[in-house]
C-alpha cells in the first residue's frame, strides 16, 4: 500500500487518490519536458527565426535611405531660409550691389547638393544585391559619369552667371547683363536639373535590384513629407528657370514623365511594390507633386511665367 511521502501535501490517506495524484503528477512533469523541448526547438529553427524576425512590431527605426533623404530635405530647407533671407548682406565692392551673401550663395547650395545627393546615392547603392543578373554597374558606369560632367558644367554656368548677373544689379539693360542672364536663366539651369533626374533615373534603377526594405510607419511620413517639400520646390523651379518665355518645366515635364512610365511599368513587372523601395517611392510622390503644383501654377498664371523675375516673390526674414 502506498504511503504520503514528507513533499507531499497533507490530506487524505486513502491509498487510491495518493496514486492518482501520483500519477498525475507524473503526467504532469512529463508534458512539461515536452514543451521545453517543443519551443526549444522553434527558437534553433532558422525557418522560424527567420519568420519572427520579420514581424518587429517595436521597430521604430527609420531606414538608411529615408534618413538620407530627411538630411538632403532639411539641407534645402535651410538653403532657402538662407537664399531668402537677409544674412550677409554687406557690399564687397562700395558702390555695388554684389554682397557677401551673393557670394557664399552658390558655394552653399552647390554643396548641399553634393553632399545630400552622395548621401542618398551611399544609402542606396551599398544595400545587399537582390540579383547578380541585372549587373547595374556595367550599365550605368558611362552614363552617370556624363551626366555628373554635365551636371559639373552646369553648375559651374550657373554660379558663375548668376554671380555676375548680382554684380551687374536686377533691372540692367545691358548686352552683357542680358548674356548672363541667359546663360544663368537658361542653360545654367537647364545642365543642372536633366542630368539630375536622370541620375535619379538609374539610382532608382539600382534600388530595384537591392534588397527590400521594412519601414515603418515613421518611415511613411517622412517620405512624404520631404516628397511634398522637393516636389513643390522643384515645381517652382520649373517655373523659375526661365528665359524669354520658355521654362525649364518644358524640359522638365517629359523627362518626369517618362520616368514615371518606366516605374510603372516596373510596378506592371512585379518588380516594384510601393513601400519597400524608399527611395522610388520618394521619386514617384515627389514627381506627381510637381506635375500637380506645374499645372495648378500654369493654369492659374501662364506656363511662361518667371516668378523670380514676374512675381519678385522674394520673402525677406526680419532677422
Amino acid at each position: 500500500m502506498p504511503t504520503r511521502r514528507a513533499s507531499e501535501t497533507v490530506g487524505s490517506n486513502n491509498p487510491d487518490e495518493i496514486g492518482i495524484k501520483r500519477k498525475n503528477a507524473k503526467n504532469f512533469k512529463e508534458l512539461s519536458i515536452i514543451s521545453m523541448m517543443y519551443y526549444k526547438s522553434l527558437w534553433t529553427n532558422s525557418t522560424t527565426v527567420d519568420k519572427i524576425k520579420q514581424v518587429d512590431l517595436t521597430n521604430t527605426n527609420m531606414t538608411s535611405i529615408t534618413k538620407a533623404i530627411l538630411t538632403f530635405t532639411v539641407l534645402i530647407i535651410l538653403f532657402f531660409v538662407y537664399a531668402y533671407g537677409v544674412f550677409f548682406q554687406i557690399p564687397i565692392f562700395n558702390g555695388y550691389p554684389l554682397t557677401l551673401q551673393h557670394v557664399f550663395e552658390p558655394i552653399f547650395y552647390v554643396f548641399i547638393f553634393a553632399i545630400g545627393n552622395y548621401y542618398i546615392y551611399k544609402s542606396v547603392y551599398f544595400r545587399k544585391i537582390r540579383s547578380d543578373k541585372n549587373n547595374d554597374k556595367q550599365s550605368i558606369v558611362v552614363p552617370t559619369f556624363l551626366l555628373l560632367l554635365f551636371l559639373g558644367i552646369g553648375f559651374g554656368v550657373h554660379t558663375t552667371a548668376q554671380l555676375i548677373e548680382d554684380f551687374l544689379g536686377h533691372q540692367n539693360e545691358s548686352l552683357l547683363y542680358q548674356i548672363v542672364f541667359f546663360l544663368d536663366e537658361g542653360p545654367g539651369h537647364w545642365l543642372v536639373s536633366i542630368p539630375l533626374l536622370l541620375l535619379y533615373f538609374f539610382l532608382l534603377k539600382i534600388e530595384l535590384n537591392r534588397e527590400k526594405n521594412k519601414v515603418n510607419n515613421i518611415d511613411k511620413f517622412f517620405i512624404i513629407f520631404c516628397s511634398l517639400i522637393i516636389g513643390l520646390g522643384l515645381g517652382i523651379s520649373g517655373f523659375e528657370g526661365n528665359f524669354n518665355g520658355f521654362a525649364q518645366h518644358f524640359l522638365m515635364t517629359p523627362i518626369i514623365i517618362g520616368i514615371l512610365y518606366k516605374i510603372y511599368r516596373y510596378r506592371e513587372n512585379k518588380l516594384f511594390k510601393f513601400w519597400i523601395y524608399p527611395f522610388t517611392t520618394f521619386l514617384v510622390l515627389t514627381f506627381s507633386i510637381y506635375l500637380i503644383f506645374t499645372l495648378v501654377f500654369g493654369l492659374s498664371l501662364g506656363f511662361t511665367i518667371n516668378p523670380d523675375a514676374d512675381l519678385r516673390w522674394i520673402i525677406k526674414l526680419p532677422f
